[in-house]
């Protein structure tokens, strides 16, 4: 192992120096905290949504179809004379997949509806006077270069 000496603390002084200069650049001039606000909201909406189907939605699911409760249902494997055996919850993993796919329906419908709104708000936008105006300027130039090109 080499000595500690002057020159070679001040190559590790310095590449330190580029290894903190690197991680600042990465955390506050690139993408990282937006993806870090991005986390935190989609947690807050995870939450949000868990909520939505574990006290309206699945209760109204539960009432109209009576009882719909999947997650006490358990498979037990390998079960012998005075032990319980090998417990698979398999109802909680059944009620999982089922708010999941209440979830994407919940979500696929949001989006679509704020889709069409969108659209319908895209086209009953009147397009301003002068950028109608600018349009038409912009496609008579492009034609006239054409027109130069082409020899006309």
């Amino acid at each position: 192992m080499e000595k500690p000496s002057a020159k070679n603390m001040k190559k590790f002084i310095r590449k330190e120096k580029r290894l903190a200069s690197a991680f600042y650049q990465f955390v506050f001039k690139g993408n990282f905290m937006e993806t870090m606000v991005s986390v935190v909201i989609a947690t807050a909406f995870a939450n949000l949504i868990k909520s939505l189907l574990d006290n309206i939605l699945m209760p109204f699911v539960s009432f109209l179809l009576g009882s719909f409760d999947l997650s006490d249902y358990t498979v037990t494997l390998f079960a012998q004379a005075g032990t319980g055996g090998l417990q698979i919850q398999l109802g909680l993993f059944l009620q999982n997949c089922l708010d999941f796919l209440v979830l994407a329906v919940l979500i696929f419908i949001i989006f679509r509806i704020f889709k069409r709104v969108q659209r319908k708000r895209d086209i009953e936008e009147p397009v301003p006077e002068d950028i109608a105006l600018l349009k038409e300027i912009r496609e008579m130039l492009i034609s006239q270069q054409k027109n130069k090109e082409s020899g006309v």
